[in-house]
């Protein structure tokens, strides 16, 4: 059996349909339908044949997309390709933008960095540094969603 470490590095079952699934929605993703499944189908195959063999049948969710670019980048829809590599892109760029913003909400809750910006404001105690978290947040949604890149 083989084992695929998540990013969490939790341990699940590899699930070929998962690759099936991927490949497929790069293919939606350009077409517009799904034509065929052989390519998806073919290329689960031979990622499930690569780790087969590996020592402890262990493998990382990053090593299987690595896979999944090179075998699409062998095949002749070179277009499917860029739209996988686009979408993981995407997606690396959310679980960054998040990680970094739910890094700056506990650092405040941590009191890892008190500024002492307020006399009036212990940001050791609990409603201080809720106070500041909440700073972090309201930062944020305002510069997403309510002032305009103009004024940036």
């Amino acid at each position: 059996m083989i084992n695929v470490e998540k990013r969490d590095k939790t341990l699940v079952a590899f699930d070929k349909q998962k690759i099936i699934d991927a490949i497929n929605a790069a293919f939606l993703e350009v077409d517009g339908k799904l034509y065929e499944d052989d390519t998806a189908r073919d290329i689960a195959n031979e990622i499930e044949e690569h780790f087969k063999y590996q020592d402890g049948n262990l493998c990382r969710i990053e090593e299987i997309q690595d896979l999944v670019e090179e075998y699409l980048m062998r095949s002749e829809r070179l277009d499917v390709a860029r739209a996988y590599i686009r979408y993981r892109y995407k997606r690396e760029v959310a679980r960054n933008y998040q990680h970094d913003f739910i890094d700056a909400i506990r650092e405040k809750l941590d009191a890892r960095n008190v500024q002492k910006q307020n006399a009036n404001v212990d940001e050791n105690s609990f409603g201080g540094r809720t106070g500041e978290a909440m700073d972090v947040v309201a930062k944020k949604l305002a510069l997403d969603f309510i002032i305009s890149d103009k004024a940036c």
